[in-house]
């Protein structure tokens, strides 16, 4: 078996998809499995076993995949965005990862995600609906891709951590000073309603949570506001982030699938304070954080109010059950078994 994987943005960091991706070549070539790749933009860190092609263009970029695979039988495809079905055009038959979270998402970021839904929803429903299989990242987001394919399954993403604490027990009352820890791509869909969270809190309280914020600038405006609050630090994107060394993970987005961020965070012991969106529910149990309702500030800096002043007290909870499935190992070989199939 050969791979071809087909994405329009390639590369670690860039997004939660374009990562998950980046660690699966990485498996499937530390197997032996030859994997090409062609994308038409290369924005992060590449797999050095993999061979990527970057296309001017979606038909170049087809006319490429066609070439390299006429004639073999041992090619099959790997898509992670709305562009996988072009390996129909190919033809070429193909798995397709779904990490997005529209059409549900168009309800929770305003009259632009209702646009975005509107031109990309069309092409994630073709594109899953030809696939051979579709794989999701949860169990939430399962009961979409079903209806267009009836091959659908669920495939957690991995994580990899040098640090890993297995049992968590809430957050400590009377620090000084809390950190806090917050992951992902700076744009108003994630870090909209932070400002908003802060300025609902106490002055005298707000200013003892310390937050990292971790992730590429994709807004700058947004960024701007937020470095106006001196306790909230921009870090840039990291690939190697200390979980350790924060007291809870905070997460202000108002739409997600599964972020996998928060599954680091679960593993390295870390309570997870924010909105329940997507399918958070299936990994951050009552004993493992507190989620509030989507877009509820004033809950929302409650919560981090109370934290201040009281501390957070969970009983003891051993989550090596709950984060037992997201192992980048265990996903590569399901991966390649779907693949294998096809």
């Amino acid at each position: 078996m050969k791979i071809i994987v087909l994405t329009k943005n390639y590369g670690d960091g860039y997004t939660g998809a374009a990562s998950a991706t980046f660690s699966l070549i990485n498996e499937w070539t530390n197997r032996g499995i030859a994997v090409d790749v062609y994308t038409l933009h290369v924005v992060g860190a590449v797999n050095s076993a993999a061979t990527v092609h970057q296309c001017s263009g979606k038909t170049e970029m087809i006319r490429k995949i066609r070439a390299k695979t006429a004639g073999s039988s041992a090619y099959v495809g790997y898509s992670d965005d709305h562009l996988g079905f072009f390996f129909r055009l190919v033809p070429l038959r193909y798995l397709h990862t779904y990490h997005s979270f529209w059409p549900v998402g168009a309800f929770y970021t305003g009259r632009l995600g209702i646009v975005k839904a509107a031109w990309f929803m069309p092409q994630y429903a073709v594109t899953i609906y030809n696939s051979a299989v579709t794989i999701s990242i949860s169990d939430w987001m399962k009961h979409v891709t079903q209806k267009f394919n009836a091959q659908s399954y669920v495939i957690r993403n991995g994580v990899e951590l040098k640090e890993k604490h297995a049992i968590t027990g809430g957050i400590e009352k009377n620090k000084a000073q809390y950190h806090v820890l917050m992951v992902g791509g700076i744009d108003q869909r994630k870090f909209g309603h932070l400002l908003k969270v802060l300025q609902l809190m106490p002055p005298g309280l707000v200013n003892r949570l310390s937050i990292d914020v971790y992730g590429a600038a994709h807004d700058q405006a947004l960024c701007e506001k937020l470095r106006s609050f001196s306790n909230v630090h921009l870090q840039g994107f990291k690939n190697d982030i200390r979980y350790g060394a924060y007291d809870f993970f905070l997460t202000t987005s108002v739409m997600e699938n599964l972020s996998i961020a928060v599954v680091e965070a679960i593993e390295s012991g870390l309570p997870v304070i924010g909105f329940q969106v997507g399918a958070l529910a299936e990994v951050v149990t009552e004993n493992l954080g507190v989620l509030v309702t989507v877009k509820k500030d004033q809950a929302l800096a409650a919560v981090l109010t109370q934290i201040v002043e009281q501390g957070l007290k969970f009983s003891l909870f051993d989550n090596s059950q709950v984060i037992a499935e997201y192992d980048w190992g265990l996903a590569a070989k399901k991966y390649s078994d779907y693949l294998e199939g096809i």
